[in-house]
């Protein structure tokens, strides 16, 4: 039986660990192993099928751990799937168009990426496959606030939870439970929009600015930690330092421009399930 690794993040923030293609696709007669990308160096890929993905795994902070995944695998068989970009230095407001995928995704045999509009295929993160969005609740708040945990909103008179305060079930019951979310997390507004739900975004990379459907983004501004706080924030990657958002004034009138996108849900699940083809297409021919 050969064996599949699929390589995400598996840390605090909740859309890290439900991002992995792996938990909502079966692969017959192949045994499935899950890691941690920053966790590489410690398992065996000589064998191996590698999944990559999903998640933001486009950031030079991974870039060593995939080209020692690269160089480690010998089995020529190496897929990337939902994985995006992340660009947060400089105008990347500007830049995100100009992104080096080959830089990341170079000697991949199959490749989907998140990023809508790019060369590479588009397939969405596959957390879009969980049933959970199938008959999503009523809502009965008028707004949430959810936030990613670096980077808190100050608008406290909603409803508030950050992606790392809560399991998978919760999380989407407190998104279900507004009628428009107000997030600053890449996932809050992907899993609020396949709820069927309105979505403004605080945007602070480039992965706000490449989804297939896109929210309605506020022009937020973001104050950086200290320069001694976002170094040890970067290495210690499972508490960065908090950035605060500098003016919220006008995110009302904002979140009313907004507006729900039904047909999201079955686009995405359906660019998975052609993927998920490929993919056992790849795989048998190297059995």
């Amino acid at each position: 039986m050969r064996r599949i690794i699929n390589f995400h993040r598996d840390d605090p923030n909740i859309g890290d660990q439900m991002s992995a293609p792996t938990r909502y696709f079966d692969f017959p007669d192949h045994e499935v192993v899950r890691a941690d990308l920053i966790d590489e160096t410690s398992l065996d890929l000589d064998e191996a099928i590698v999944i990559l993905g999903g998640g933001g795994l486009l950031d030079t902070f991974f870039l060593p751990a995939i080209e020692r995944i690269r160089t480690a695998s010998r089995t020529g068989r190496l897929i990337a799937w939902g994985v995006g970009q992340q660009l947060d230095t400089g105008p990347w407001w500007q830049r995100y168009p100009e992104f080096p995928y080959a830089r990341f995704l170079e000697g991949f045999d199959l490749v989907g990426i998140r990023d809508d509009g790019f060369a590479h295929p588009w397939v969405p993160c596959a957390s879009c496959m969980h049933p959970i969005f199938d008959a999503p609740p009523a809502p009965h708040h008028e707004f949430v606030v959810f936030s990613h945990r670096s980077r808190p909103l100050p608008i406290l008179e909603w409803p508030n939870l950050r992606n790392d305060q809560a399991d998978f079930e919760e999380t989407i019951a407190f998104l279900a439970s507004g009628e428009t979310i107000i997030t600053s997390s890449y996932h809050g507004l992907y899993w609020g929009m396949l709820l069927g739900r309105r979505v403004l975004a605080f945007p602070f990379n480039s992965k706000f600015l490449t989804l297939r459907h896109p929210p309605t983004l506020y022009p937020a501004i973001w104050e950086r930690p200290g320069r001694l706080q976002r170094l040890l924030g970067r290495l210690r990657a499972r508490t960065p330092s908090p950035y605060v958002c500098r003016d919220v004034e006008g995110w009302r009138l904002l979140a009313g421009a907004s507006r729900a996108q039904p047909e999201m849900l079955e686009a995405c699940r359906a660019s998975n399930r052609a993927f998920h083809q490929r993919v056992l297409e790849l795989i048998d021919q190297g059995d």
